[in-house]
C-alpha cells in the first residue's frame, strides 16, 4: 500500500527534478539513476546538504538582526518577524544536523552592514532569492522522504519571505518567472564568498 504522504513527497522531489534544479545553464545530465544532476558536487547525502544551508540561514539571521537600526515601523516589525523566523530555521537544521552525528558547520556572519534603508532591504531581497534558490538546488541530492519534506517546506518559506521584501522595495515577487529555479553549491559558495566573512 502506497503511502500518500510518501507519493506526495516523491511525486514533488520528481517534479522539481523534472523543473529544472541545478545550475541554470540547461546541462541536466546525470551520472546514474536517481543520482544529483553533474552540476551539483558529490553524491545525495542529506546530512551534506543540511550543513550546507544552515550556514546561509545563520547568515540570514545576522542580517537581519543588524539591519534593525536602519528600519522603523511595520518595516521594522517585519525584519523582526523574519529575524525569528530565520532562527527557527536555524534551529530546525541543527536540530537534524545533531540527530545524523552529522559535525556542525561553521556559522556565517555578513562582512559588511548595509548604511541606508534601502541597501539593506536590497540585501535581505537578494539574500532571500538566493536562500530559496540554493534549497531548490539541493532538491536532487536528498534521499530521505522527511528532509524532502522539510526542505521543500523551507524552501516554500523562503520565497515568500524574499517577496515580502520585494514588496518593500517594489520589485517582483517573481524573479525567475512562472518557475522557480534552483542554483546548486558551487553558484551558491561563489555569492557567499562575496557576502560572508
Amino acid at each position: 500500500m502506497v503511502r500518500r504522504r510518501h507519493f506526495l513527497g516523491a511525486g514533488a522531489a520528481g517534479a522539481l527534478a523534472l523543473a529544472g534544479c541545478g545550475s541554470g545553464d540547461g546541462d541536466k545530465t546525470t551520472s546514474a539513476a536517481g543520482a544529483a544532476p553533474a552540476g551539483l558536487p558529490g553524491a545525495p547525502d542529506d546530512g551534506a546538504v543540511l550543513a550546507f544551508m544552515l550556514p546561509i540561514e545563520q547568515l540570514q539571521v545576522d542580517l537581519y538582526t543588524r539591519i534593525q537600526p536602519l528600519l522603523s515601523g511595520a518595516e521594522l516589525d517585519l525584519v523582526r518577524t523574519l529575524a525569528e523566523q530565520e532562527g527557527e530555521h536555524v534551529a530546525k537544521l541543527t536540530a537534524a544536523l545533531k540527530a545524523r552525528k552529522h559535525p556542525l558547520p561553521r556559522a556565517l556572519k555578513l562582512r559588511t552592514v548595509p548604511a541606508d534603508r534601502n541597501a539593506a532591504l536590497a540585501l535581505a531581497y537578494r539574500l532571500e532569492n538566493l536562500t530559496a534558490a540554493a534549497y531548490l538546488g539541493q532538491v536532487a541530492r536528498l534521499v530521505d522522504s522527511g528532509v524532502v519534506g522539510d526542505i521543500l517546506a523551507l524552501q516554500s518559506i523562503e520565497g515568500r519571505h524574499a517577496a515580502a521584501m520585494g514588496a518593500l522595495l517594489s520589485k517582483t515577487a517573481t524573479p525567475d518567472g512562472a518557475l522557480a529555479k534552483g542554483e546548486n553549491m558551487a553558484t551558491i559558495q561563489r555569492v557567499l564568498t562575496e557576502l560572508a566573512a
